[in-house]
Formats: structure tokens, sequence, C-alpha cells
């Protein structure tokens, strides 16, 4: 190390008690521990060399916590120099400022984000054992965070700084990462006792010492005398120095680094290359050995299990073309040449670049070569220079195995890589996937922008779109009403159940929701001629008079929950959710000129505001009033109080990252936490207001989850929520976005033990009928019709339109069993699909979803 001479620092005789050798006879295994040096941005050169001096001379290893963005040019070639010098010894750690405590596709952003900025502080070409593992972040929080996400970005393991008001980190995190929690840095002069203290309450876990030198009140001779005491402590088994990345590695159970193998085909023209690469690969697979194969050769890429194409198809591949069973990956020169993420091509392969592995802004992951082992590689040699922490790729060109010795050397070279036990070799989508944690909403992501041009909307055939074929669908639905229409009320059952002997027995209980559904039916029945004018003007007339009576009159809320008979008992509670239905089916209502006033001074009457606090809508259960933040109703309700004036948050309004793909991950992670997305009321919501930026990306990932559980399957897949024609009644069906399995869900307001088996979710989960209408009616497209067809076949019942829907597994309908809410919607679905008025009115905020932000 240069300039040595400012290190003749006064010797070291008084040193603490840790020092000295421990009473009794017990013995205990030496205890890791870790030096870590802090405010390496401004501490003065020749401070920074006498603090590390007498670490190295001992053989002492330090961890250089450092943050790149702080870092000056002159300090970097400094560091640079150091870890060139002393690889072993030394361990930068780089700072990241994001919060770790985020889900695991922000982590590789944020992760991929400081590898590039160490990338920049240190330059390329590091010794291979130096390339930063560990990252240091802020971590206070609760519980121990998941790391998930660290290793696409090259990091095993984090170090927790602590943050404003917190104290010392759990040492343990989540998933298949180490973290560490540090202390407040604290001066060279502290270190014994800072030791000596952690040694005795530790019981055994491996220490880290945060220290900073250069501090005003530190002593110039701490250094010296603490490494001296460091290396007594050493020397006789009480402690083992070591580096985070070492610790790290240590600590998690079957620790092992990944290498993914890709091999670059000649052409099949190159003759004994050709013959040559089938050899290797022949041996390889042999050995076991997992490998991705580059080629665009569809014959060639056809004998491999993983293969990715060297350019992306501009079109569909055709049969047998590698594209075909390779839409997520391509390979490409550089990171300037990654196709748009339009193209659904989520893993990039690049022939070099100055990072392994990082997730970009649109979303893609790149995977550079760790080493290209080429004719001028010693292949064994390049391989044992590879850092025993660090994940790798290796790139394998046709150069390598151009003659048979190369090739054997390259097998050998290989295959005793791969037995080494701490080391994995795998193709690249599983190495990819790998560090990425397996982030399923990540992957739902990736799932619809391949299936892009699949899931496009197209019209409608002639067949299902002819106006007198839905006139005969809407005549279906209207049955319902005719039939259970409370000539007192103008309310109607929720459902109903048809006996054989042709009686009914109906459910006299109404929610909010359900009576906007009766709004819209008498609406759509108006539009489409079904019933006049006189008829409309007389039941709405009817509904109004029953809400006034519904109306609670302590609270001035409409009640959650309604008798048809009589509309003044019922449930004392208010839902913020049902009622956002309610106000936007009276919002229909009041576009008719008579209906207007009454509409208005009925909401009016209504204490609406009051439900809002802290700008988020809230129910009312039992006297309390509760937030109804987390729902995925809540966005929808939002847009129908905006346009009474009544403005609340959308937990949907997330949208606001740095990329498109960062907001729309943000969205699919609060969709993931609120629960199942279904149908209703993401396709309500483009029936009756338009779509928004936020409900049409979750359409997509909706659709294009049930149209590809179909391909794979043949059973049609429809969810929405729904009753059931048995205990417990009714059912929330929807995709859960996050789920790692099966990701259709049947959820029931019970928490019994046989409603949440697979087996109960499976054999309950239905095509629902009214969902089918709107799909036709939103998001035309072959799938849509089949269900559309489906549902006409098999859900049109005799007296009481349509049933409620078909179960799944089986193909049955729900026999004789239908409800309001799928009649009201079909006929809402039917009125769409024929013209009528259920888009935007002019006096509605003509940016979509503006209101409820």
């Amino acid at each position: 190390m240069q300039r040595r001479t400012v290190l003749k620092l006064s010797g070291a005789t008084a040193l603490t008690t840790l020092f000295a050798p421990r009473a009794g006879p017990a013995q205990h295994a030496p205890t890791e521990t870790a030096v870590l040096l802090t405010g390496l941005e401004t501490a003065p050169e020749d401070a920074l060399l006498a603090a590390m001096a007498p670490f190295i001379e001992r053989d002492l290893p330090l961890a250089l916590l450092v943050s790149p963005a702080e870092t000056g040019a002159a300090r970097a070639a400094f560091l640079r120099r150091l870890v060139d010098e002393r690889p072993a010894l030394l361990e930068v750690v780089p700072r990241a400022d994001a919060a770790i405590r985020q889900p695991a596709y922000f982590q590789m952003r944020a992760a991929s984000a400081a590898r590039a900025a160490v990338t920049s502080l240190l330059g390329t070409g590091l010794p291979p054992i130096t390339e930063p593992v560990t990252l240091a972040t802020p971590g206070h929080g609760p519980e121990p965070p998941r790391l998930g996400g660290l290793r696409a970005a090259g990091f095993r393991s984090a170090l927790l700084l602590p943050t404003e008001g917190s104290g010392r980190m759990p040492m343990e995190c989540s998933a298949a990462a180490y973290c560490a929690g540090l202390a407040r840095p604290a001066p060279l002069a502290a270190a014994p006792a800072l030791l000596d203290r952690a040694l005795t309450m530790g019981g055994g876990a491996p220490v880290y010492l945060s220290l900073a030198p250069g501090l005003a009140d530190d002593d110039p001779g701490a250094p010296l005398r603490f490494a001296t005491g460091l290396a007594a402590a050493r020397d006789r088994a009480a402690i083992v120095p070591a580096l985070p990345r070492e610790i790290a590695f240590r600590a998690i159970p079957g620790a092992r680094r990944l290498f993914g193998l890709r091999i670059d085909a000649p052409s099949e023209g190159a003759g004994a290359v050709f013959e040559s690469f089938l050899s290797l690969t022949d041996a390889l697979a042999e050995a076991g050995l997992a490998f991705t194969v580059v080629t665009d050769a569809p014959e060639v890429a056809a004998r491999f299990d993983s293969a990715c194409p060297r350019s992306p198809a501009q079109d569909a591949p055709p049969d047998g073309d590698p594209r075909q069973g390779s839409s997520d990956c391509v390979a490409v020169a550089g990171p300037a040449d990654a196709p748009p993420r339009e193209t659904g091509l989520s893993l990039i392969l690049e022939e070099s670049g100055a990072v392994m592995t990082r997730m970009t802004g649109a979303g893609q992951h790149h995977l550079a070569p760790s080493v290209v082992l080429d004719e001028t590689t010693a292949p064994d040699t390049a391989l044992g220079r590879l850092s025993p922490f660090a994940d790798a790729v290796i790139r394998v060109p046709p150069s390598a195995f151009a003659t048979r010795a190369r090739r054997n050397v390259l097998t050998r070279a290989l295959t005793d890589a791969a037995a080494d036990s701490t080391t994995e070799t795998r193709g690249l989508r599983d190495f990819a996937h790998a560090l990425r944690g397996g982030d399923p909403v990540y992957d739902r992501l990736w799932q619809t922008r391949r299936m892009a041009a699949e899931i496009a909307p197209a019209p409608l055939s002639p067949a299902a779109t002819d106006a007198a074929r839905l006139m005969a669908d809407a005549r279906k639905a209207w049955q319902y009403f005719e039939r259970l229409a409370n000539p007192r009320t103008g309310l109607c059952d929720s459902t109903v159940f048809l006996a054989e002997d042709g009686s009914s027995i109906g459910h006299d209980r109404l929610t909010m929701w359900d009576l906007g559904s009766l709004i819209f039916a008498n609406r759509a029945a108006l539009d489409l001629g079904l019933i006049e004018a006189e008829d409309y003007l007389a039941r709405s007339g009817l509904i109004l008079g029953s809400l006034e009576r519904a109306t609670l009159s302590g609270a001035r809320l409409p009640r959650s929950e309604i008798s048809t008979s009589n509309p003044s008992s019922g449930l004392s509670d208010y839902n913020a959710c049902d009622t956002g239905r309610l106000l936007s089916a009276l919002r229909t209502m009041a576009e008719t000129a008579e209906l207007a006033e009454p509409v208005a001074a009925l909401v009016a009457g209504w204490a609406l505001a009051d439900t809002i606090r802290d700008g988020q809508l809230h129910s009312i259960t039992a006297g309390r009033m509760q937030p109804v933040f987390l729902s995925h109703c809540t966005h929808y309700a939002t847009r129908a109080f905006g346009h009474w004036g009544i403005p609340a948050a959308s937990p949907y309004s997330v949208m606001d990252r740095d990329t498109e793909t960062d907001s729309e991950m943000a969205l699919l992670y609060r969709a993931a936490e609120i629960g199942s997305i279904g149908a209703e009321p993401l396709l309500s919501e483009a029936v009756e207001f338009g779509p928004s930026p936020e409900s049409t990306v979750l359409t997509r990932v909706l659709f294009a989850a049930q149209y590809a559980a179909f391909r794979e399957t043949g059973t049609p897949h429809c969810v929405s929520e729904t009753p059931l024609p048995y205990s417990p009644w009714f059912s929330y069906q929807g995709l859960r976005i996050d789920a790692q399995g099966w990701p259709f869900t049947v959820r029931v307001l019970s928490s019994a033990s046989r409603y949440q088996t697979e087996a109960y979710q499976r054999e309950n989960l239905m095509i629902s009928s009214k969902a089918a209408f709107l799909w036709a009616a939103v998001y035309p497209h072959a799938y849509s019709e089949r269900l559309l067809k489906l549902v006409r076949e098999r859900a049109a019942s005799a007296e009481v339109g349509f049933v409620t829907g078909i179960f799944a597994e089986t193909g049955a309908p729900t026999v004789n069993y239908a409800d309001m809410n799928t009649n009201g919607v079909i006929l809402q679905a039917v009125r769409h699909m024929l013209g009528g008025r259920g888009r935007p009115s002019p006096r509605e905020p003509q940016s979509p979803g503006s209101t409820a932000r």
C-alpha cells in the first residue's frame, strides 16, 4: 500500500477486557466479526490510510461502506486502487438510499440502480472476487424485510442501516438472502468496548462493527490499538474476522452460486464445428448440466429444452420456429439493442456488458456474460477466477469448441465447475427466474404482454351481435323483473329459486348494489323498447320513494340492506361501495328530465360527504366508521361519488412511477394486496363511465389470464362475484394476481376449512353469466364470443331470465337459480352493445378517473 510513512502511530499497550483471555473452562466457537468503515466519501485520504493500514498489515479484512452518489472521481479512483491491491481483504459495500422494504420488482429496480452506480464508481474489470455482492440500505421496520429482488442485480445480502429513531436492526431476513442490522457508526476508539459487549450478549451471532474513522473525537492511536487486539483475539480463536460477503454465504443454508450457461450454436452449414457443438451439448446433458442454446434455426432449437433466438420475430412465429416456444427471450449485441417491451420479450441476453444482471425501466431482465470462454481463454482458469460469492453467466461461442481438443477441455472445465457443491448450473430462463425470486406479479405482467397480439380486441361475429339476437337476450333477462317486481315498492327479490311445481322462493333482502342493478335494468328496458316511458317513470318513482324510506334517519345515509316489501326495515349499517353502485345508477336515472330534480334532492339529502375521512370512503358497521380503501370496488365507487361532487381517493392511484412499466407494476402489486379481481366492477366501470387507465390495465391482465387458462385446460374461465345455489350462498370469484400456483379463487363469507381447499375452489368456480355479457360488450374478442355463446346456450332459464352461471368443471348451469344483479347487468351490457347511452354524460369530468384522484 502506498504512503505507509503516515502510519507511524503510537504503540498500544492498554487494551480492553475484550482482548484478555476469558475466564472459565467453557470453550465457545469463535464469533464471526466484520469491521465496516463508513464516512469514506469525505474523510481525508491520509486519515483513511492511517485507519486502514493496521488492519491490512495484520490480514484483517475491512468492508468499505460508500455512497456512490456522494463519492467524487478522485475518491473513487482511490477506492479502486485499494481493492485492486487487496481484493481478498477489502469489500466495497454500496449504499442504496431507496428503502428495500418494497415489492420484489421495485427491489430489483432499486438494486439495479445501485449496481449501475457502483459500477460507474469503481469501473469495469474489477478482480472477480471484489464484485460487490452486499448492499447497504435503510431497513427499519417491524418485520424482517423480504429480499427476493436483490439477487436480480447481483447482490446476495443486505446490511440494514439504522434510520432516524430506530435502534439496531433485526439480524435475519425472510427469503433466500441474508441480512444483518447495523448500529450507528461509532469512533474507532469505542470499537473494543463495543465488540466486547457484542460478544458478551450476542450468543454466537455474527458481530458487525460500524466504525467511522476520522471523527472529531477519535484518537489517532485507536486504529492500531484495535487492530492489534483484534488480531490477538483472532490468533487465540475468540473471533473469526470476516467480510460481510463471507458471513452471508456461510449463513444461508445450502447457499450456492448459480451459473447460467449459454451455448451459441453455429450454423448447420458449419460442418465439423456444428458436429462439435452437438457433441458438446450431448456431453453436458449427459453430465446433468442445464444450458440455453442461442440459435435462429428452428431445426436446431427443436433439439433442446431451452433455446433463445438472436432476433425477435416481427410477426406471429410459424409452427416449429424457435421463437414460438421462446417468446420471452432474445439475444442481442448490447443493451441498446433490446427490443421494445411491446414485443413481450422480457429476458434479454447481451453478447457483452458491464453488468451481469439488471432490471430495466421497461421491466426487461438483462443478462450479460461474466466470462466468455472463447478460443483465447483457458476455461478452467477463467472459471476458477470467478467469485465464489457471486452468480455468473457463462457464454460459450462456437470458437470455444471449434476443435475436438478445445471441446474436450471445455467440457471438462464446465463439468468440474458444476461438480462443486456450492455451484449449480442452470439454463438462462431458470437462472433468471431464480435471480428474480420467482415474482408471480412480474410473471403475470409479462404473460399479458406476450399475449398482446392474441388478446387484441376484434369485432364479434355478426351472429353474436345481431340486434334481434341481442333483443332476445334482453327480453329473457327482463323476465326476472317482470315476474318479481313488487308493485308497491318497485323493488325485486335479490335471488330466486324456482321449485319443480313452478313456485318460487325469493330472497327479499336487497343491497344498494342490487338496487343499482335494478335501476340500470329499468333504464335499459326503456332504451331497448321493452317498456314505455310512463312505465319507466312509474317504476323509477316507486324506487325513489323506497330509497327515501330506506334512509337512516339519524345518519342520513341509505341503509346497506333493506326489505323489498318494507324499505324502512333492514340493517342499520351503511356500505360505501354498494352506495357507489347506487350513485352511478342514480346518475343514469337523472338523465331523464322528469327525474333529474327528485334524484338530485334525494342525493343531496344524504350526508355522504360526512363519510369521507382523510380523503377516503368509509362505511358504517354497528355504528362504527370503517375505511373502505383497500377494496376493488373503491376505485369504481370513487368515480360515482366524484360525479356527485364528492371526491375521494382511489387505491389504484399509484400509477405515478418513473416508467410505464413501473406504474403498471405498482398497480398490479396494489391489486394483489387488495385480493382477487373479477369482471365486476372492472367492466361495469367501462360500461357506465368509460375505462380509466387503471381499469384498462387490470382488464387486460384478467382477460389474458382467463384466456390462457382456457387454452391450457380447455375449460372456459369467466370469473366475477356470484351467488351460489347452496350454503354459504354467495362467493367472490376472481384472479389472484400474486398466486404462485392455481390463480383462480372462490372466496365465501365463511372461514370453515372445507371452503378453503383447492378442491372446493375448482368444484365451485363458475362461468359467470353477467360477466360473459360484460366481456362481449366491453372487450370484443373470439374468446368473449365463446363465453357469450355458452351462456346463451346453457344459462337461459324458462321463466326468470338467465341463471347466475355455469360450473366450469362440469359445464352444468345453476338450474332454476337466478339473481337480480346478473339479469340487471345483462340488460346493461345489451343496452351498451346496441348503442345505449352507457357512456360519460356531459356533466362528468372528461378525464377518466380524474374525480378519484
